[in-house]
């Protein structure tokens, strides 16, 4: 027996020494990606010239052009792939001349025919492309298929009829006029380095297909017929993100890596062995051919191995033990019950094996979704994680399995198990078994759960995420020199005009900087030469443009989102839907812990964050699974009918039975990630502590959260008469059982019970709803939130609970107004003129009777409802203010009704002195009657905008930033303070998104060139209307002919008023002398109860 042992043992070695042997060349030629091996990356958007939706044709087309100029570069081992439906990668690790590689990918593509003399024939538009053909000799050619016959006609009638030697079209690949000719270029024509691509003698006109002969060989025709093709396509490429890496920095970065590798895996071959003796020593050393398998399915499907792709490898190092570990621990309590190695050993690898497979099954699935919806980094990562758990499952367990299985055999550990796998022997004194009372700690673990996963969901909503480049867009540049400090890049970048976000001192002495702008390719190559001239220092630049920002923020939470689904539905399947829904909530609080923990530490989240957060789920669930697959397990063995008792004894031997179990597996995938933090490279170290944070939560939730939220619902699917017995103990302390009395539930009870949980329901997908709506992949709302909250007085801590400054500075930056710089010219409005309607909009406008001093359009478009007044006589327009100025406002109803008004609206901004809820104070200059009624400091509440006044002559103007004296200057007799002005003499103002002012109810005043005012309000109610912003206000007033208009307050504010009879046209009810006739933007009360300080009205008093 002792020398089979030992012979098992010698063959086992040397398969594992022949294995290595065999594989060292094969390292050799894997192939590394940038953060390894240095070089430059950029992803291209690719778009039509013509402006024509872009085919696959066209795609395919392009990447042959990339690969022409990348092979112009003479890179060995250029990656190119074509992402999604319009775009390509390129990637080409080892470069060093960023700029001479950016130039050369740029080069467009362009083939045309010209004769003798250069003169331009045609273009390769008249071509539909180009193929290997062969001639009536049988030699090879190139078929022409033509798609502008006419065209080809006339040019090829054209050369067939000039002379002998110069009836020659010649095919040029991007003719440079003054460098290319063919009197120079005609004798190398053909060649491969020739930009002349073929000279063919033309004896007739064409108008069909045809092909060109010559001596070509098959080689020659099929690279012409390709350069034809390439030069054939009418697209442009746009940079919208690009990566540089330092050669030196990439050699560091490996070297790093690959000692923290090692390092972690002799660790964990050593707690393995520790923990399992010989059978987790067996186990350790397998972790080699895991790894060698590994790499050897990446080499042969051609994986370009980088940083995540390492992290993933070294993660699965930590899964492979965790199979070990699974299958060890079931051994040895079979061995602890008295059973034979054999015997146990048998049952511990039948027993794990569902465990197992269901946890590698929920991290395949993952690393699908990674897969499916990740960018170049991520799918590096979700491709090695996918054959990590494949070679885990191939050789951690069959082959594991297999090896052990001839040891045991051999019988040289029958008389000592113990050697085998250490455990504690059946009835031995002092022996120590965990005992775990989880649900009896229920309300502790809730308790302390839930008040940190608040202050945590608090920290995030109010602080938000420490940002990386790829989810907020613009530049990242990382600088290395011996003498350069912060204060001096800083200084550098001011000079440089670049708007930096952040500048920072790292490892190494790098400065890492932040900037808004996306640097395009001369910014790239300005910054870079800069900083080389200066301080002699090396630049590392990556940038990634809103498009692909948006793109990555969708992808991820989308990922995340499908991740939970598909889980959900796998667990509901193999276990049931209560497993399922424990399993689900303890994975959120896992991902919320990640989440809130990088929020209050500001580590930075970067695109390999999300695949941290993914594997997190995966780690979560697979650690569930364990505790539910041996409550599944103790469940089945349970005889009798299930009580609440019965399951809190279930729950807790389950939990009992499995800590220990979570414990080592935790360990065990904590060891490399730590050696990966310590020894490793900076550029994976969120993604580290995100794993790291991940597994101590998943151990925390997979045995104190999941088992009692399972025991929780289970406990209340029990029938009523079922559910536990109650003991109390009697006067004499004997044990009485009493039946809980459920009998006599009433049905009102039932009912109340099944709203109570709908009602949760709804709560807690509210809650994640508006989480997602607020962090997720929605700029849209996330804008409007901002720019509407940051636009109002009293409103902006709406937007401050949930992003920090610099969030909303980015959405501030990014949604602008510039108004027109003029002063309003009066001349431009001629009250006199005769103007003749000829569009729909004019039409409304002047079609009216004589005797209307109003009229009224109702506005309805793309979920957009309002009115337009327009005012005939501009002398009727005049401001109103609350009769309690400075103290309370008025309602505007009651403001029309004191002045006897046939219309009115509500006016400028205001605000509230006195604390009384009211707008009781106007902001700025208040004019009315011609008398000044408020002057106060306007700017302090908006930089834009200014004095909407009406003159004397009855003209409406805008006046920038005017004091009180000023309006009087220019005869303003009536007039209210806001902006922004939309348009002035006729001229829009420039307006950046969405000018800063979000979605809402909106008011506006405006006038036409013939003096018709126009008063505008668009409603803001729920999901019936979405309201207005400063570009839907601006379009509508030019639509209508107003030459110079300016927003009014807007919100609650915004409201129509007509008396009792007119406003009945427009609504049902009118109960009061006067009514609103717009919706009200929060139900009809507030817009009774709005009071506000001024109004504009129309009378004829």
């Amino acid at each position: 027996m002792k020398k089979n042992y030992i012979k098992r043992l010698l063959v086992f070695f040397t398969v594992i020494i022949i294995f290595s042997l065999v594989y060292i060349p094969l390292f050799n030629d894997l192939k590394f990606g940038l953060d390894l091996k240095g070089g430059f990356e950029v992803l291209y958007q690719v778009k039509r010239s013509d402006g024509k939706s872009l085919k696959s044709g066209d795609l395919n087309s392009t990447y042959d052009v990339l690969k022409r100029n990348v092979d112009s570069l003479g890179v060995s081992e250029p990656e190119i792939t074509i992402e999604g439906d319009d775009r390509i990668r390129v990637k080409l690790a080892g470069v060093t001349d960023i700029e001479g590689a950016r130039k050369a990918l740029s080069n467009v593509a362009n083939v045309s025919f010209r004769d003798t003399d250069d003169k331009l024939l045609m273009d390769a538009s008249v071509i539909k492309g180009a193929k290997l053909s062969y001639d009536e000799n049988g030699k090879p050619a190139i078929s022409l298929s033509v798609k502008d016959k006419e065209k080809f006609l006339e040019a090829t009638t054209e050369v067939s009829q000039k002379e002998t030697g110069k009836n020659v079209m010649v095919i040029w690949y991007n003719f440079e006029k003054g460098v290319n000719s063919y009197n120079k270029d005609g004798e190398t024509c053909g060649n491969e380095d020739s930009m002349c691509l073929s000279a063919a003698t033309v004896s007739q006109g064409f108008s069909s297909d045809v092909i060109i002969t010559g001596n070509f060989e098959k080689e020659e025709a099929e690279n012409l017929a390709s350069n034809i093709n390439a030069g054939s396509i009418s697209t442009k490429l746009t940079e919208i993100s690009s990566q540089n890496v330092n050669a030196s920095y990439g050699a560091g970065v490996l070297t790093k890596t690959f000692v923290a590798g090692l390092i972690g895996m002799a660790l964990v071959i050593l707690f393995m062995t520790i923990l399992y003796r010989f059978a987790g020593f067996i186990s350790g050393i397998n972790l080699l051919l895991y790894m060698l398998l590994v790499m050897g399915v990446f080499w042969l499907i051609g994986g370009v191995l980088t940083l995540p792709g390492i992290a993933a490898l070294v993660l699965g190092i930590g899964m492979a033990v965790d199979s070990c570990v699974i299958t060890n621990e079931r051994i040895k309590e079979s061995l602890e019950e008295g059973n034979s190695l054999k015997v146990a050993f048998k049952d511990g690898n039948k027993q794990s094996w569902s465990s197992i497979f269901d946890a590698n099954v929920t991290t395949l699935i993952v690393a699908i979704v990674l897969f499916i919806f990740g960018e170049s980094s991520v799918k590096g990562f979700a491709t090695m994680l996918m054959i990590t758990i494949f070679a885990t499952m191939f050789i951690m367990v069959f082959i594991n399995r297999l090896i052990l299985s001839g040891f045991v055999k051999t019988g040289r550990f029958d008389e000592n198990p113990n050697k085998f796998v250490k455990y504690l022997k059946k009835n031995k004194e002092k022996r120590k078994k965990v005992n775990v009372k989880a649900v009896e700690i229920t309300k502790k673990c809730f308790t302390i759960t839930l008040i940190y996963l608040v202050i945590g969901v608090i920290y995030l909503a109010i602080n938000g995420f420490n940002l990386g480049i790829d989810f907020r867009s613009g530049s990242d540049v990382t600088i290395k020199a011996d003498k350069i400090t912060v204060s001096d890049v800083k200084k550098d970048f001011k000079k440089l005009k670049y708007d930096v976000v952040s500048v920072e001192k790292q490892e190494n002495d790098e400065i890492y900087v932040r900037l808004n702008t996306e640097l395009k390719e001369n910014g790239i190559n300005k910054v870079n030469n800069y900083f080389e001239d200066k301080y002699n220092a090396k630049t590392e630049i990556n940038v990634v443009t809103d498009i692909v920002k948006q793109d990555l923020v969708k992808n991820a939470f989308y990922s995340v989102v499908i991740a939970a689904i598909a889980i959900i539905i796998y667990i509901s399947f193999r276990f049931k839907f209560s497993y399922a829904i424990s399993s689900i909530t303890t994975l959120l609080h896992d991902v919320l812990l990640v989440m809130a923990l990088f929020s209050i530490f500001k580590i930075e989240v970067n695109v390999i964050f999300i695949a941290a957060i993914l594997t997190v789920i995966g780690y979560s669930i697979n650690n569930t699974i364990v505790v539910f697959d041996r409550i599944r397990e103790n469940q089945g063995k349970y005889k009798g009918k299930l009580t609440r008792e019965s399951l809190k004894k279930i729950v807790n031997d389950s939990v009992s039975d499995t800590i220990t179990r979570s414990l080592y597996t935790t360990i065990t995938t904590l060891i490399p990630v730590v050696c990966l933090i310590i020894l490793g490279s900076k550029g994976i170290l969120p993604f580290n502590i995100a794993i790291i944070i991940g597994l101590v939560a998943g151990f925390y939730s997979s045995s104190f959260l999941a088992p009692q939220l399972w025991y929780k619902i289970e406990s209340k699917n029990l029938p009523i008469d079922e559910r536990v017995s109650v003991k109390k103990k009697t006067e004499e302390n004997q044990d009485v059982t009493v039946q809980e009395n459920n009998k006599k539930t009433t049905k009102k009870k039932k009912v109340f019970k099944v709203i109570k949980n709908i009602i949760l329901t709804i709560y807690i997908l509210g809650c994640f709803s508006f989480t997602f709506l607020l962090y997720g992949p929605y700029d849209n709302f996330r804008t409007w939130l901002i720019s509407t909250a940051m636009s109002t007085m009293n409103h902006q801590y709406l937007c401050k609970w949930f992003y920090n400054d610099d969030e909303i500075l980015m959405v501030i930056k990014g949604n602008y107004i510039v108004e027109v710089n003029e002063e309003t010219n009066t001349d431009l409005i001629d009250m006199e003129e005769e103007i003749t309607y000829d569009n729909e909009y004019e039409e409304q406008i002047l079609k009216h009777n004589k005797d209307e001093k109003y009229k009224i359009i109702e506005l309805e478009v793309n979920r957009q409802k309002g009115y337009l007044a327009a005012i005939y006589d501009p002398s009727m327009v005049k401001v109103s203010a609350t009769k309690s100025l400075g103290v309370k406002g008025q309602l505007v109803t009651k403001m029309a009704e004191d002045n006897k008004a046939i219309l009115s609206v509500n006016g400028g901004g205001f605000y509230d002195p006195g604390n009384n809820s009211t707008g009781g104070m106007p902001t700025g200059v208040t004019i009315s009657n011609g008398k000044v009624i408020t002057d106060n400091n306007y700017s302090s509440y908006t930089q834009s905008g200014g004095i909407i006044g009406i003159t004397n002559d009855n003209k409406l103007v805008l006046i920038k930033g005017a004091t009180a004296q000023k309006a009087l200057n220019l005869n303003v007799r009536d007039g209210v303070s806001w902006g922004p002005f939309l348009i002035v003499n006729g001229k829009k103002s420039f307006i950046k998104g969405n000018g800063g002012w979000g979605y809402a109810a909106r008011t506006a005043i405006g006038q036409r060139s013939d003096g018709i005012i126009l008063l505008l309000v668009i409603n803001s109610n729920s999901s019936r209307t979405k309201g207005a912003d400063m570009v839907d206000l601006t379009d509508i007033m030019d639509k209508y002919g107003a030459i110079n208009a300016a927003n009014l307050d807007g919100g609650t504010s915004t409201v129509m008023v007509l008396p009792q009879k007119e406003a009945l046209k427009y609504k049902d009810t009118c109960t009061s002398t006067y009514c609103y006739i717009n919706d009200p933007v929060d139900g009809a009360l507030r817009h009774r109860t709005r009071a506000i300080a001024t109004s504009i009205i129309v009378t004829d008093k």
